[in-house]
């Protein structure tokens, strides 16, 4: 969903920064094959894209110069355990509102996960 929404602001004349796991993950869903998504996920970024782990926090100066922040992270798979779950959906989400909280320029956060 993330990249779809990238591409959509990106033809609408918006600059956008990609924030992904070093290596994608994508869990898929009925007919849809989350490993071939996060692999071209992956063959898709571009020249100014961060690669980290959002549980970690995300790097200094990450959202510099950004107005919006369109968070759709986290781990949506059913079967996934707790940790799992509170690792990338609760604490990675919560570091991500914290930058955007500290940061001077951005004045918004859209927000959508899975679970």
């Amino acid at each position: 969903l993330g990249q779809l929404l990238r591409n959509h602001f990106e033809q609408a004349g918006h600059t956008c920064i990609g924030i992904d796991r070093p290596i994608p993950v994508c869990q898929g869903g009925p007919g849809v094959d989350g490993a071939a998504i996060a692999a071209a996920g992956a063959a898709l970024k571009r020249e100014g894209d961060i690669a980290c782990d959002l549980s970690e926090g995300l790097p200094e100066g990450a959202l510099d110069g950004v107005d919006v922040v369109i968070h759709m992270a986290g781990q949506g798979n059913p079967d996934a355990d707790f940790q799992d779950v509170n690792k990338n959906n609760i604490v990675g989400s919560q570091k991500v509102f914290d930058a955007a909280a500290s940061s001077a320029r951005c004045r918004r956060v859209i927000f959508g996960q899975s679970k």
